[in-house]
């Protein structure tokens, strides 16, 4: 699994990972201005991509052009470096997280919708053309450190959206 921010969830999800019988290692990858990205050297057959800087509102109904600039480094050009060396890794499966965002069309998050919704193009090209799979989901709103708050919101139970997906790729691979 790789992360930047939240090595304990991640560490969550491995322990889930390996209660039910499956193997995890945990990478720290950064996304850094350069997207320069390197892996380790050992094997592996999946790898999750839980990419997110800050997910900011766009309060104008002005699209910004830089906002989606920062959205789009993250999750599409950072995301395709990540398949690229998955591929000569011969990695299985990879799981790219996208957004309920998407179908809600909320216009304060256009810059943030349009990255992810280029995203899934992506991962819909690469399943097509490649031996690699990517599991994409439109995940819904989960508490995570972005979304808390202390406004009362509903959130979906992390362990329960996230676990048949991990019993899916852990199949695929």
């Amino acid at each position: 699994i790789t992360y930047n921010f939240g090595k304990k969830d991640a560490e969550e999800i491995q322990e889930d990972i390996i209660k039910s019988g499956g193997h995890c290692r945990i990478l720290k990858i950064t996304i850094n201005k350069s997207l320069q990205l390197n892996l380790p050297d050992y094997d592996f057959n999946q790898m999750f991509y839980f990419a997110s800087s800050k997910i900011s509102q766009n309060k104008s109904s002005n699209f910004d052009n830089s906002m989606y600039k920062e959205f789009y480094r993250i999750y599409v050009q950072g995301f395709i470096n990540l398949v690229e060396l998955s591929i000569q890794k011969n990695v299985k499966c990879v799981f790219y997280p996208s957004t309920v965002f998407i179908d809600e069309s909320n216009q304060m998050f256009q810059e943030y919708m349009k990255a992810k919704l280029e995203g899934e193009l992506f991962c819909k090209k690469i399943n097509k053309e490649s031996k690699i799979i990517i599991l994409h989901p439109r995940l819904p709103k989960m508490l995570t450190d972005q979304t808390a708050s202390l406004i009362s919101s509903d959130y979906s139970d992390v362990s329960k959206t996230i676990m048949p997906y991990l019993i899916n790729m852990r199949d695929l691979s």
